[in-house]
């Protein structure tokens, strides 16, 4: 069976990965207050993050891929190969100390562009992640859970598509004297339909494709007499050539409230 790195070398970029929490160099960040702007942006910037942080990640598959080179593959890489890894580390910057826990179950297959049995094009991917992180007057935990199916949709492994499902939850809280004083909590279900990439050097060009979610959030402010407030959200994202994604929030009136966010830079607009 003839085996080549390139599909998990660029797709792996493209692909959204665990990083979608936090990245380990982010500082703590104060509960968002409940309203549509600010869920609007932090469910975006949410996606945001993972493709980015997906990138780093495929940089070390990039360096894997040009050390191993395309070649006959062995009896431990071919179609229906399952490769486990496990994350379990605490890094301590200042006073906040994070911890990841995880599990990525990587399998190899061959339904993509070849579709011939031999050559590896595609990959089903599962991953879990938990982090935690505890500071001077806050606690926040994050987990993330995604199961993709990715293929090549051509030869020569330039474009992919991506389909699959991605929860990401959120528990932002300050704390005094060891209780809780509020906090804000979201989750959201990301559903990926027919995403297509182009791999362009160290950043995938997303070129089309639709994200619908479903977000819940709870907000309690500070005071004994706080209440918590709930909201739910849903909608739809997609991407555009020019490195664009466009978020559309169900306002439920038959009309919608859209924000922009540019994929390079991160930054979000309303529309």
């Amino acid at each position: 069976m003839k085996f080549s790195f390139k599909i998990i070398m660029f797709a792996l970029c493209a692909v959204i990965a665990l990083n979608v929490s936090c990245k380990k160099t982010d500082t703590a960040v104060a509960p968002i207050k409940n309203g549509t702007t600010d869920n609007s942006k932090q469910i975006a910037i949410e996606l945001y993050r993972s493709l980015r942080g997906s990138v780093n990640n495929g940089k070390t598959l990039k360096a894997d891929a040009e050390q191993s080179g395309t070649k006959t593959i062995t009896t431990t890489q071919e179609c229906g190969m399952v490769f486990t890894t496990f994350t379990d580390s605490t890094g301590v910057k200042g006073d906040t100390t994070r911890k990841y826990v995880g599990k990525r179950i990587f399998t190899n297959m061959c339904n993509g562009a070849f579709s011939n049995n031999w050559n590896v094009d595609a990959y089903l991917l599962a991953d879990t992640l938990k982090t935690t992180e505890k500071g001077t007057g806050f606690n926040n935990i994050y987990d993330v859970t995604l199961n993709y199916d990715v293929r090549a949709l051509n030869t020569n492994y330039s474009e992919i598509s991506i389909n699959g499902v991605t929860t990401t939850s959120s528990f932002k809280s300050k704390v005094s004297g060891g209780v809780t004083t509020e906090y804000h909590q979201m989750e959201t279900v990301y559903s990926l339909l027919k995403i297509s990439a182009f791999n362009n050097s160290a950043n995938p060009l997303y070129k089309s494709g639709r994200v619908y979610f479903n977000t819940k959030t709870a907000d309690k402010d500070a005071g004994p007499n706080a209440k918590v407030n709930t909201n739910a959200y849903n909608g739809y994202m997609e991407f555009y050539p020019n490195n664009t994604m466009r978020s559309y929030f169900d306002l439920k009136n038959g009309s919608y409230k859209v924000f922009e966010m540019d994929l390079i830079t991160g930054e979000v607009k309303a529309l």
